[in-house]
């Protein structure tokens, strides 16, 4: 009873000095239901970004975390969690069963993953991209331009410079553009 007692008073003691000692317009803790429910009201998060239902931010260092939805609108770093997740530029990791984005560069995590320009490690069941740098492993892989490692029943590519392993490999610009189990260009 005790210790429930002292977690209940260093974590009120947290969240009050994190509104008292936040840079102006940011907060270190930002609670909210959904994005016009929120406390402090505040865009920019340097620290923890939690919603229960939704939260939107335009610019989160830190962990941004939602039970449904969480949308982060410029240049952010650290890691997003929820079931629908959405950035513009990003560093750091994401997870999500559909997890959309401009630019990643880290881990991303999405049954479903579409991002514009990634680099790093992704992962999903359907994963999607203009230009990827990095490995990309998922039941169905679809990319205009991979530089490194495709891993899936299907791999998909415009362009390529690398190698895909999988049952279905396709590389449109390539002399040999379709091959079973393992397909690779290297200009």
């Amino acid at each position: 009873m005790l210790a429930k007692k002292v977690i209940l008073t260093v974590s009120v003691f947290f969240i009050c000095g994190s509104f008292i000692f936040a840079k102006e317009n940011t907060a270190s803790v930002k609670l909210s239901l959904v994005p016009s429910i929120s406390t402090p009201k505040k865009d920019i998060v340097e620290g923890l970004d939690f919603a229960i239902i939704s939260t939107k931010s335009k610019k989160v260092t830190g962990f941004q975390f939602s039970f449904l939805y969480a949308e982060i609108a410029e240049k952010s770093k650290g890691a997003q969690m929820a079931v629908y997740s959405k950035t513009q530029d990003f560093d750091g990791a994401k997870a999500g069963l559909i997890s959309l984005s401009e630019n990643v560069r880290g881990y991303n995590l999405g049954a479903i993953s579409f991002t514009n320009d990634f680099t790093g490690f992704q992962t999903g069941l359907v994963t999607s991209n203009s230009s990827i740098k990095g490995l990309q492993i998922g039941i169905v892989n679809v990319s205009e331009k991979v530089t490194g490692v495709q891993i899936g029943l299907v791999n998909l590519a415009e362009n390529m410079e690398g190698v895909q392993l999988g049952v279905f490999n396709v590389i449109r610009q390539s002399h040999l553009p379709v091959m079973i189990i393992l397909n690779a260009k290297f200009n």
